[in-house]
């Protein structure tokens, strides 16, 4: 089965800061169940065009290069207006794949977006790490029952829309796999990955990015965290009505006999298991922590 996952181009006014962590965890997903799998960044490869969007003639050719069972887009709401652009190039030079959309620029208004962008065949909401891989079972092995996995806004044949059950929060984030970083663009990230929020950080040549910690505990009315937090299940799932979005997350707890945490960390293992990842494979000399600390390598 082959699988393309394509990263929209973001922030045009400074240089590719942060690897694609979404594409990453996927791709290395794919390849754990013996799939084959493409990451097209093009928030990346928009360093080889001077900063602008990659050419649609180029991710056209990029597309086209193989038949895929699966494409995947995902993105921040500012990327929307992009992937309202690259849905009917996808659809044209993709037509028999099935077309799914994640992240925070679908996650919180599914139908509004599936009614938007009549290519696509899905959103995954919120967390996608297991709802992917079931989605990946169900196509590999041809059953296509896509209304039995949960986490789901689907379209139908009559362009009415159903949501499966919700999907719980992942309980234990030393289950999701390091990103495949093989497949990114992994130079021109470690040129522009951190920022340089100290000297050590401003001289270091192979500068990288991480990310472990999911949501958080404070609820915040002008943030979100892509459905990664017990508040944004609630808000997503009450359309609005707190009370009633508390009532089905409590009901998935009871479902998946678990307690979804606001806020969620990975063992000190699985972090120090990735700095060590990063610099033995990639010699960097810098890691910048998204959400805890910079440290000079």
């Amino acid at each position: 089965m082959k699988v393309l996952l394509i990263v929209p181009e973001i922030r045009l006014d400074s240089a590719p800061n942060h690897f694609p962590f979404w594409a990453g965890i996927l791709a290395a997903i794919v390849e754990n169940k013996g799939g084959q799998v493409g990451i097209l960044d093009l928030n990346a490869l928009r360093a080889n065009y001077d900063n602008i969007q990659v050419p649609l003639d180029v991710i056209a050719k990029e597309i086209s290069s193989e038949k895929w069972d699966l494409i995947g887009i995902g993105g921040l709401t500012t990327t929307y207006s992009r992937i309202k652009q690259l849905s009917p190039v996808i659809k044209k030079y993709a037509p028999d794949s099935i077309f799914i959309g994640g992240g925070g620029w679908s996650t919180y208004n599914p139908t509004e977006i599936l009614e938007l962008l009549p290519q696509l065949d899905m959103i995954v909401i919120g967390e996608g790490e297991e709802t992917f891989a079931e989605l990946y079972d169900e196509i590999n092995n041809g059953t296509k029952d896509f209304e039995k996995i949960n986490g789901l806004c689907i379209r139908d044949k009559t362009l009415d829309y159903k949501f499966t059950a919700p999907r719980a929060l992942i309980s234990d984030l030393n289950t999701v796999p390091y990103p495949a970083y093989d497949l990114m663009e992994t130079e021109i990230y470690f040129r522009s990955s951190s920022l340089p929020l100290s000297v050590d950080s401003y001289n270091s040549k192979r500068r990288a990015s991480t990310v472990w910690e999911r949501g958080c505990p404070r609820g915040c009315t002008f943030c979100s965290h892509n459905g990664m937090s017990r508040i944004d299940l609630q808000n997503i799932y009450g359309e609005g009505d707190r009370k009633a979005g508390e009532l089905v997350v409590r009901e998935t707890d009871k479902r998946e006999n678990t307690f979804q945490m606001p806020a969620r960390w990975p063992t000190p293992k699985y972090a120090v298991e990735n700095v060590i990842l990063m610099k033995e494979k990639y010699d960097i000399d810098f890691l910048y922590n998204i959400y805890f600390f910079c440290h000079s390598l």
